[in-house]
């Protein structure tokens, strides 16, 4: 086996090794990076709570077509940015920790991550697996 193939096997069993840091994966997917992109795309389309959309409509009434499809690619990123930085503060911080429950034992999802932000954010992280919303790097 050369080095790229024991890349590619030690990938495929990463997360299928670390149960607890896939589930949180995909939970941040599902309840805080997919619908903080949505709740913004929804309201640039004119969908959503209707304050929101109100206040949206008033910062965008001058856009042109090309401009709001900018924007939501722009909000995408800032997005991941942003979610970026809120994940760094449990790698810079890990007294703070996050620990999962798996099979009746709490599981320190930080100390079976090689790189955390990388397994959440990075290619062929959890954003990549679960989200309606793939960033471009």
């Amino acid at each position: 086996m050369n080095i790229n193939e024991n890349y590619e096997e030690y990938l495929k069993n990463y997360f299928k090794n670390r149960p607890a840091l896939l589930y949180f994966g995909e939970l941040f997917v599902k309840y805080a990076y997919d619908p903080s992109i949505k709740r913004f795309i929804d309201a640039y389309d004119g969908k959503g709570n209707p304050k929101f959309v109100q206040a949206i409509e008033e910062y965008t009434a001058t856009f042109s077509d090309q401009q709001k499809e900018m924007l939501k690619e722009l909000t995408k990123s800032i997005v991941f940015d942003s979610m970026a930085a809120m994940l760094d503060l449990f790698v810079l911080w890990p007294e703070l920790g996050i620990t999962v429950t798996e099979n009746g034992e709490k599981v320190d999802i930080l100390s079976i991550s090689d790189n955390f932000s990388e397994d959440m954010l990075g290619e062929d992280g959890c954003i990549d697996m679960f989200s309606k919303y793939l960033e471009t790097r």
